[in-house]
């Protein structure tokens, strides 16, 4: 059965329901007629013969799918099904390339990605040669948390930039007083001929003005410099902005967040479709995707794959909106990756600090990598902020905002603190996925509650300020002496509360001495401090930490001392605490058990609230008289 755009519905398929939409709008698309089924051929081919006739023998048509399961609000099945382009105004070659969409709705790249029958509907279009062509996404968050229409172009057909093959031009489009405004539009990449993109602009705002909630749309401009647009579905995935996108330095656009070790597995784009396919086949699950693009007959290895990195690509590309729906981590445009990675090396993928490693190897993403603050211990600059179901801790750093959460963060979670940073601080969150972080402060939050760790880890930031290597030496001798005297009266006590806190003052020393003195704001001050001496000299920080290196300035040799005690710090007093019997390897496992039975005990009900923090709440008053004299002793 023959439908036009305006008798057509969204039985139809997701696409020819979205050109439906449009042509109700009087917005300029190919002209078009939509096939149902293809069942009664008789019928259809009258049909589809009378709309061809309307066109000149040399004009050119493009046969595409509109599948029901296609551009829906939940999946996108970008690509999954097949188009033929630049059919020939003959009924018998559109009948060929009609039978050669149909097959597709059936291919094994669609069963890996729905287990569902497709009804497949197709559309015959007039072909549209245009001059350039491009992606809009209607409703996007920009870094300061606006909304903004983000917009990828190509010279050509669409399709380069789909497949990710050719890196795009990209504008972003603030959204200011109820319009979208040109006069505000942020560029990237190499410039295009854009005279009429007020045109785009113009035709984008009649959009939003009837799907306010933002669409993504494909169009085109021709050689007589007219707009189309030929395709418009819902938005699938969130699309956030960020000033990485403009890939200046050519090292790589990370689109979606995460901390991957695997084994790299290489498919060269470049090699026949069937030995591409033979490989696609072979992916073992778990490996990490390494190619120059990727194509929809990529799908089964990208649905095994624990993580994406393509040689090219943009934030629209086909890889970058199938890692979004697939939520795995993702970097397109990474520059050379295919040169220097082989099947079988070991990769770390690290969004976190824009890192890959190869075989221990680093390559650094959008920008010169200078130090990993999220890595040290420093408890000052964070705040708690908490979502509908769990509470995350919001880090600011010399790098940017940290998140550190103790589970997987969900989209509409995500959504939530991407709009919260973006809007508050104006930059772009990025997400540990290490939780360690995230217990730790958990942790410091209780320790803080302890007089002796508040003096102690003062007197460390004081030391770290002055860059004093003797003071540091000293609380080192006096954190020793406290823990001997804890240990001491351990193995005399008899009382359970006194002996938990007794273990718990334990644990607050070994990180000061483990923790705090070597990776906490000591170590920072000395970065902070050695900067642009190290410019100067032209050395790193990291030599610093190597004694063969030979420093002119006197401060640098300053630092030097005190990364110097620093080390051996770290390296002699973890032995010593543990030889005295301060630390239980288990201690931090075993706690929360004997804090439960005490607080059963006791009768004190914590319902779901933490039992550490119900103990310190409840009982560190009274005991903390009893530590003191111990501490006196």
């Amino acid at each position: 059965m023959i439908y036009t755009y305006d008798t057509c519905s969204n039985l139809c398929g997701g696409k020819a329901y979205g050109l439906s939409l449009l042509s109700k709008m009087n917005i300029r698309i190919p002209k078009g007629i939509i096939v149902k089924s293809f069942k009664n051929e008789k019928v259809d081919e009258i049909a589809i013969k009378d709309f061809i006739s309307h066109f000149s023998k040399s004009q050119k048509f493009a046969v595409r799918s509109s599948a029901d399961v296609e551009d829906g609000e939940l999946n996108s099945f970008a690509g999954i099904f097949k188009t033929m382009l630049n059919v020939d105004n003959d009924y018998f070659k559109i009948k060929e390339a009609i039978l050669f969409v149909l097959k597709s709705s059936t291919s094994e790249v669609v069963k890996s990605y729905t287990n569902n029958k497709v009804e497949m509907s197709i559309i015959i279009q007039e072909m549209i040669e245009p001059v350039y062509s491009g992606v809009c996404f209607t409703n996007a968050l920009n870094v300061n948390g606006q909304r903004a229409a983000m917009i990828e172009i190509v010279e050509g057909e669409g399709d380069k930039l789909v497949s990710g093959i050719y890196n795009s031009f990209k504008m972003v489009v603030p959204f200011i007083n109820g319009k979208f405004e040109e006069n505000y539009c942020e560029y990237s990449g190499n410039f295009i001929n854009l005279e009429n993109i007020q045109q785009l602009i113009t035709i984008i705002n009649k959009i939003n003005n009837t799907y306010p909630k933002g669409v993504d749309i494909e169009w085109c401009v021709d050689n007589e410099n007219r707009t189309f647009i030929t395709q418009m579905r819902p938005i699938t995935k969130p699309i956030y902005i960020n000033k990485e996108y403009s890939n200046s330095e050519g090292q790589g656009i990370i689109i979606t967040n995460g901390n991957v070790n695997g084994d790299a597995y290489f498919i060269d784009f470049d090699l026949p479709y069937e030995d591409m396919v033979k490989l696609i086949n072979k992916f073992p699950e778990g490996s990490i995707l390494i190619s120059q693009a990727t194509e929809t007959y990529f799908l089964p290895a990208m649905k095994k794959a624990s993580a994406i990195i393509t040689e090219s690509g943009s934030v629209l590309c086909h890889a970058a909106i199938l890692a979004r729906e697939l939520n795995i981590p993702c970097v397109v445009a990474c520059k050379d990756i295919t040169k220097k990675v082989k099947t079988g090396d070991k990769i770390e993928l690290d969004t976190i600090h824009g890192i890959i490693k190869i075989n221990n190897n680093d390559i650094y993403l959008n920008k010169k990598f200078h130090f990993n603050y999220s890595d040290l211990d420093c408890f000052e600059n964070y705040f708690a902020y908490s979502l509908r179901d769990q509470k995350v801790f919001i880090e600011l750093t010399y790098e940017g905002i940290i998140i550190h959460s103790n589970e997987k963060l969900d989209g509409d979670n995500r959504a939530e603190l991407e709009l919260f940073v973006r809007l508050h601080f104006g930059m772009c969150p990025k997400y540990s996925e290490d939780n360690n972080k995230y217990l730790w402060i958990m942790e410091i939050e209780r320790f803080k509650k302890l007089p002796l760790f508040l003096q102690f880890y003062s007197q460390i930031n004081q030391a770290g300020k002055n860059l004093d290597a003797d003071f540091l030496k000293t609380i080192k001798d006096q954190l020793l002496l406290i823990v001997k005297k804890l240990v001491k009266a351990l193995d005399s006590c008899d009382d359970e509360l006194l002996k938990i806190f007794i273990k718990e003052y334990c644990a607050a020393i070994n990180e000061l001495l483990v923790g705090v003195i070597p990776f906490g704001q000591t170590l920072l001050e000395s970065y902070n401090q050695s900067i642009q001496l190290l410019e100067k000299e032209n050395i790193s920080f990291n030599d610093l930490l190597n004694k063969q290196i030979q420093v002119k300035s006197k401060k640098l040799k300053k630092t030097c001392e005190f990364l110097e005690c620093l080390s051996e710090i770290k390296n002699s007093t973890y032995q010593i605490i543990w030889d005295m019997g301060a630390m239980d390897p288990d201690y931090f496992e075993k706690r929360d058990g004997e804090i439960a039975e005490l607080l059963k005990i006791r009768n004190i009900n914590y319902k779901n609230e933490n039992v550490v923090d119900i103990f310190y709440d409840v009982f560190l008053g009274e005991e903390i008289e009893k530590l003191n004299i111990i501490l006196k002793g």
